[in-house]
């Protein structure tokens, strides 16, 4: 077995992420190659799972005491005593504009058995999972391979992309982080 090239190649023979995964042909690297930009779609996807999810969880406007943390135009704190202005939860959760989740108060601990957080942790694993083997094939410095993930990127990005804001896309994390 050969040493792996630590720059950028076009090597036929060159293992993808398991022992098993050896495309020793031409159409196995096509095929191997079309996967992977699937895999990265995916991951893509997954991460608009994630941030779909994180988005219905939160109501921003909604939520408990966050009237009566803003501050008013002339920069004090407003007071408890005040009314709360008029909320439409629909309407911010469909709006084009970003949410401010920093004024939403952590859950407490009793939400860590809750159906909602078993299944955002589910996600996050399979999200970081992805990333870290999209890493792996990066890793390999096989430029088909590359830029077929970097492909399957691009593809994600342009289907999903509009979807969210870029505040929104950096509250559910990028890769390997």
């Amino acid at each position: 077995m050969t040493m792996m090239k630590m720059y950028f190649h076009f090597r036929l023979n060159e293992y993808v992420l398991f022992r098993g995964w050896l495309p020793e042909t031409t159409t196995a690297y096509v095929f191997s190659c079309l996967a992977i930009g699937v895999f990265a779609v995916a991951y893509e996807f997954i991460r608009l799972i994630r941030w779909y999810n994180f988005r219905n969880q939160h109501e921003p406007c909604c939520a408990a005491d966050v009237y009566n943390r803003t501050r008013s135009e002339s920069g004090a704190a407003q007071l408890p005593t005040d009314d709360p202005p008029p909320c439409d939860c629909r309407a911010s959760i469909t709006s084009a504009e970003p949410l401010n989740f920093t004024s939403v108060s952590p859950r407490p601990f009793t939400s860590l058995g809750s159906l909602v957080h078993i299944s955002q942790s589910a996600l996050y694993f399979v999200q970081m999972f992805g990333s870290y083997c999209l890493m792996m094939v990066a890793m390999t410095y096989n430029v088909p391979m590359f830029a077929s993930m970097v492909v399957g990127h691009i593809i994600a990005y342009f289907f999903f992309g509009p979807l969210m804001s870029v505040e929104e896309e950096e509250r559910i994390g990028d890769c390997c982080s």
